[in-house]
């Protein structure tokens, strides 16, 4: 059973959450997207809020995108 529900959870996982991925991995390497978040990592301290709002931006788009997949969420 548990092989099963691996199986089943990681094509849901693929088929729901790639193409964001993707999305953000593509984008960090252009470097299009900031999203350090530690003051004492951040290259400009002055992003810190900036990284901050589009991190949440992303987190609150990727659970949309989990909502709206329960047509393809296994039975």
């Amino acid at each position: 059973m548990e092989a099963y529900m691996k199986l089943i959870g990681e094509t849901y996982l693929r088929e729901t959450l790639t193409r964001f991925v993707t999305e953000i991995v593509t984008s960090k390497n252009g470097n299009d997207i900031e999203l350090e978040v530690d003051p004492g990592r951040v290259s400009n301290i002055q992003n810190l809020e900036r990284n901050q709002m589009t991190l949440r931006f992303l987190c609150e788009k990727i659970w949309l995108e989990i909502q709206q997949s329960h047509s393809l969420f296994p039975q």
